[in-house]
C-alpha cells in the first residue's frame, strides 16, 4: 500500500516539530503518553514532515530540514522508502540532488508492488533517464539486483525503456546479465516484444544465443510475435 501524503500540512509540521522524525516504536523525546507527539512518534511508518516536504517537491523545505533542523534522512515509511525514495519515486530530481549531496543511502531498499527495490529501479520504472544518471553518477551500483535478480539495465529492457537501455550500457551495465531465470535483457526484450531494445541491444553485441534456465531460446521468447522473430534474424 502507497502511503498517501498531505502535502498542504507538510510545511507546518515541519517548522513545528524542527524536522525532526518520527520514530518508530522511539519516543526520543522523553515526552509524556499523553503527548499528541508521543503518539505520533511511537507509530511505526509514519511519514515525516522530510518524506511531505519531498512529496510534494519542496526543495528549499527539503533543505531546510536536511540542512538547518537535522532531519533524519534516512527515515522509513510504511513502505520501507526513504526520503531519497520517495523523490525517485516521484520524479522530484532537484529534491533529489539535495538529499544526495547530504550523503542519503543510495542503496536503500523500499517495498514497490511488494518486492524490495533500491532508487535506482524506481527510476528505471519511471523512466527517468536525468535521475537514472544522476543516481549513478552519486553511486548507485549498475549490476546492483532486485528479489528477481533483475539488473536495471535487464528491468529497463524488459520494460522497453530504449532511453534508460542505451544510457545504462553506456554507462557500462552488463548486456550479458541473467536473472533468476537466467534470462538475460535481449530475452526480456525480446520475450515483451520492443523492437527498438532489441536493435539497441544487438547493436551493443547481445548475445541471441543466451537461453533461459528451462531451455528457452531468445526466439522461443518471441515466437507469438512473428515480427519480431523476423527482426532478431535481421538485427
Amino acid at each position: 500500500m502507497e502511503t498517501s501524503y498531505n502535502n498542504s500540512s507538510a510545511s507546518d509540521n515541519a517548522r513545528q516539530h524542527n524536522g525532526n522524525v518520527y520514530n518508530s516504536n522511539t519516543n526520543n523525546y522523553n515526552l509524556p503518553s499523553s503527548h499528541p507527539f508521543a503518539q505520533i512518534l511511537s507509530t511505526q511508518g509514519q511519514p515525516t514532515p522530510l518524506h511531505k516536504a519531498c512529496a510534494k517537491g519542496d526543495e528549499d523545505l527539503v533543505r531546510s530540514l536536511v540542512l538547518e533542523q537535522g532531519a533524519n534522512i534516512e527515515a522509513q515509511d510504511d513502505d520501507w522508502m526513504t526520503p531519497l525514495q520517495l523523490a525517485v519515486s516521484k520524479n522530484k530530481i532537484n529534491v533529489a540532488r539535495v538529499l544526495l549531496g547530504s550523503c542519503a543511502n543510495v542503496e536503500a531498499q523500499c517495498k514497490f508492488w511488494g518486492a524490495s527495490q533500491p532508487p535506482l529501479f524506481l527510476a528505471v520504472s519511471a523512466g527517468n533517464e536525468e535521475m537514472i544518471r544522476l543516481l549513478l553518477e552519486s553511486g548507485a551500483e549498475i549490476e546492483g539486483t532486485n528479489f528477481m535478480q533483475h539488473t536495471a539495465l535487464c528491468l529497463a529492457a524488459k520494460d522497453g525503456a530504449g532511453g534508460a537501455v542505451e544510457l545504462l550500457l553506456a554507462k557500462g551495465a552488463d548486456i550479458e546479465a541473467k536473472d533468476k531465470a537466467k534470462c538475460t535483457p535481449l530475452w526480456w526484450a525480446a520475450f515483451q516484444g520492443h523492437a527498438d531494445v532489441i536493435t539497441t541491444l544487438l547493436g551493443h553485441g547481445a548475445s541471441r544465443d543466451a537461453k533461459a534456465r528451462n531451455g528457452a531460446t531468445v526466439y522461443d521468447a518471441a515466437r507469438r510475435k512473428t515480427h519480431i522473430v523476423e527482426w532478431l534474424k535481421q538485427g
